[in-house]
């Protein structure tokens, strides 16, 4: 008869002893499954907004190195000007300033 409500036991569905131990030991594993992924979707968040910030900080670096070349662009051009001014006057020589009589150099 105990083979028969063992039997019936199993047949209907109802747990036994090691099917209840194995139930709670996936029950456990499933459970450090889901906070070992909770800790790393926070962790991923984390990153993700470290790499937010980072990246701000690129776009400024990036930002005000442009405006720095563009500054240095612009002291370019006015140095090559007068680097031109400079070898024109240098042509002329001492001796051509004496023949024009005023002493100053030609400008443009």
């Amino acid at each position: 008869m105990i083979r028969r409500l063992s039997f019936a036991s199993n047949a209907v569905g109802l747990p036994t002893g090691s099917q209840n131990e194995h139930r709670a030991a996936s029950r456990q594993q499933l459970e450090e499954a889901l906070d070992r992924r909770d800790r790393l979707e926070g962790e991923r968040d984390q990153l993700a907004s470290n790499l937010c910030a980072l990246l701000g900080q690129l776009r400024d670096a990036a930002r005000e190195t442009e405006r720095l070349c563009a500054g240095e662009s612009a002291e370019s051009v006015h140095l090559q000007a007068a680097l031109g001014d400079l070898e024109q006057f240098l042509a002329i020589g001492p001796s051509d300033q004496g023949a024009s009589g005023t002493g100053t150099s030609p400008r443009h």
